[in-house]
């Protein structure tokens, strides 16, 4: 059975066998294409929640909570045995620290994702627990290097937004339409792929559903938003290929498999 290196090592090197056979041609589409970051789908589902993600680089991860008692806990359908504090919370305080005021060294931060299943409740016990634990690494508005709160799930309305403090942010979807204040708390556009496109990451999509994302795409870039697509396939060609159509965050549940194909290319 093929490795998942060796899987990833064979993807790069057919795209880079494609490039040079079309006398440069993808090559050159690749290299005039923004970088995309990874996005770790469901991360708390991950063999190693928080810490396989962080290894890999990845600049957004992605945990669904529910509020059990006054306890914040982590899961999809059902509460887990896993808190928000443990996988996500505690971590990133530590890294935070350990890199002298950032999470990532050099100055970089994190987005921390969260979708809330039981809405307001949630969010209101998540953000008194960061105010009195954890609001030094989360001051994402004065510190690029902190960790970004990202609140999705739809359970919090736009004119609600006001109501958090300063450090909670907010994802949307395309075309709501927002006030200056309201799109302030704004940090990140989202979508479900399959509004656009059957694709199933095999061969070329369709110009038409690539003219459809690309409008979405521009559409937040406008507004000065990044966008990711949830259920966007999951291989390397995709991987390749939200990138060039410039999707900001790349979609996935293998976060270190992305960032050992994008280190192959050399990217």
């Amino acid at each position: 059975m093929m490795t998942n290196t060796l899987r990833i090592l064979c993807a790069a090197l057919l795209l880079a066998l494609t490039a040079a056979c079309g006398g440069g041609k993808a090559t050159s589409k690749w290299e005039g294409a923004p970088r995309a970051a990874l996005h770790s789908h469901n991360d708390y589902a991950q063999q190693e929640p928080f810490q396989g993600a962080f290894r890999a680089g990845a600049a957004s991860i992605e945990a669904d909570v529910f509020l059990v008692d006054s306890t914040i806990m982590l899961g999809h359908d059902e509460p887990t045995g896993q808190t928000i504090r443990q996988v996500y919370l505690d971590p990133i305080r530590e890294a935070f620290r350990q890199n002298g005021g950032s999470v990532y060294p050099q100055g970089k931060g994190l987005q921390l994702l969260v979708d809330l299943k039981d809405g307001a409740p949630t969010l209101a016990a998540l953000q008194q627990l960061i105010e009195a634990e954890y609001k030094e690494c989360f001051d994402a508005r004065h510190n690029e290097g902190a960790a970004r709160l990202v609140i999705t799930g739809d359970k919090i309305k736009p004119e609600e937004f006001a109501q958090y403090a300063d450090f909670v942010y907010f994802d949307v979807r395309p075309g709501v339409e927002l006030t200056d204040g309201q799109l302030d708390r704004v940090a990140l556009v989202s979508d479900y792929f399959g509004r656009y496109s059957k694709w199933r990451g095999n061969g070329t999509m369709k110009a038409e559903d690539q003219q459809k994302l690309r409008e979405a795409i521009d559409a937040a870039h406008a507004r000065g938003k990044k966008i990711r697509f949830w259920a966007f396939p999951d291989n390397p060609h995709a991987w390749r290929t939200a990138v060039e159509l410039g999707i900001d965050f790349v979609n996935t549940d293998h976060p270190a498999d992305v960032a050992e194909y994008f280190q192959l290319l050399g990217k």
